[in-house]
């Protein structure tokens, strides 16, 4: 009977004692110390706000669970993925983070996404249940209130002065799988060898040790054919670093709100970007304006176009004076298409200074932190009204404590 067993159904001691380790270290925070607040406000809807659920069940408190990604989905990704963990411990780890967001969600008074596209249908998903129509999703669904994010458009300013002499696309991005640096390198190779734009650059900031293998891997997939088209520069000064390019690129497979394409704007620069999180939040202000091209993720072919169209200013992009003009009608013609990408420069800073008003209006920081303001506000009045009708203390009796955590 026990060779009918799949290998998940038969851990050894060993796998027992490392997914006990592993449980404990994840669910420590229970034993953290509560006190009787208003609110508990979570990043994340991980096993650490578990402590907020049980704050909310003893003492009437209210929990806000703030999303700036989706946790959930790139656990199971980076669990799916691991080389080091048995197959048991894995499916152990899958089913306790399954478990707690489920929990986590079901418990909650409000679930904050930094986007109002993309990650919101996914918490309704994990929290609600995979059947449309569902109770679970309707009462899951209630509690979504996304806050997009904010950002500080006083540090970030165009500096044409710094721009690069040659086309360049300059990234902030740490070098680990998620970041999909690989998919970028893929895409200039294409623009460098395919396209045949060997003048083409990709700078790459971001840190090289958060993922050495990775990055290792990075190194190789350049080797000689890249070496002088990529350069992976490590960290450096964003409000410095950006102006250097003609473009802002980002490759991730996943992502929140991504605050990088939304500082490039602030730079004056038009952006390229997978179309993962809410990314086309922060580059389009509608269905037919976008400051640049979105890609689907994981496809280089389709991110190296995206690059030339932005740089060359041809198809969506095009100025009505010069005629319709697409990319595919430079293929096979080099010459051509750096001529052309030098041509319109002008109309390339062009639609980055619009892509700079647009982040000047919509992402401030005071829109959003007037919203969490709100929203807290909003979670306090929950807290009184739910201890009243626990019969437990109320605000002002000298046994709670209307404060935030």
């Amino acid at each position: 009977r026990e060779k009918s067993l799949a290998p998940a159904e038969r851990p050894t001691v060993r796998d027992l004692d490392r997914g006990l380790q592993l449980f404990m270290h994840f669910l420590a925070i229970i034993a953290v110390p509560l006190e009787p607040l208003g609110v508990y406000h979570g990043s994340h809807h991980g096993t650490q706000c578990l402590l907020g659920v049980v704050a909310k069940q003893l003492f009437g408190s209210s929990l806000i669970v703030w999303d700036h990604g989706l946790l959930w989905r790139e656990r199971m990704k980076a669990i799916s993925e691991s080389k080091e963990l048995p197959l048991f411990v894995r499916n152990a780890l899958v089913g306790l983070i399954t478990f707690s967001a489920r929990v986590v969600y079901a418990n909650c008074d409000a679930v904050v996404s930094c986007t109002s596209i993309g990650n919101p249908e996914w918490e309704e998903v994990i929290g609600g249940g995979p059947n449309i129509g569902s109770v679970s999703r309707a009462r899951q669904k209630l509690k979504l209130s996304p806050v997009v994010n904010g950002m500080e458009t006083d540090r970030f300013h165009p500096n044409r002065s710094a721009e690069e002499p040659f086309p360049c696309a300059v990234m902030l991005s740490h070098l680990y799988d998620l970041k999909d640096v690989r998919n970028a390198i893929l895409a200039a190779d294409l623009v460098v060898h395919h396209w045949g734009l060997t003048s083409f650059k990709l700078i790459i900031y971001g840190s090289t040790t958060k993922d050495p293998e990775y990055a290792a891997g990075c190194r190789s997939l350049i080797g000689k054919p890249l070496e002088g088209n990529v350069s992976l520069m490590g960290t450096g000064p964003a409000p410095e670093v950006l102006p250097r390019g003609w473009i802002f690129l980002n490759s991730s497979k996943s992502e929140g709100l991504p605050l990088a394409l939304g500082e490039a704007g602030l730079a004056g620069l038009p952006v390229v970007c997978t179309d993962v999180g809410g990314s086309f939040e922060v580059v389009s202000s509608g269905p037919t304006m976008t400051y640049g091209a979105v890609a689907p993720p994981q496809d280089p072919d389709m991110l190296a176009r995206a690059i030339l169209r932005v740089l060359a200013m041809t198809d969506e992009h095009c100025a009505s004076e010069r005629g319709r003009i697409k990319l595919d009608s430079m293929e096979g013609r080099p010459e051509a298409l750096e001529r052309r990408i030098r041509e319109v420069s002008a109309e390339r800073r062009r639609l980055g200074m619009k892509y700079r008003a647009y982040i000047m209006s919509k992402f401030t920081m005071k829109r959003y932190l007037r919203e969490h303001e709100q929203l807290i506000a909003w979670a306090h009045m929950r807290a009184d009204e739910r201890r009243a009708a626990m019969g437990r203390c109320t605000r002002g009796d000298g046994n709670s404590n209307g404060g935030t955590a």
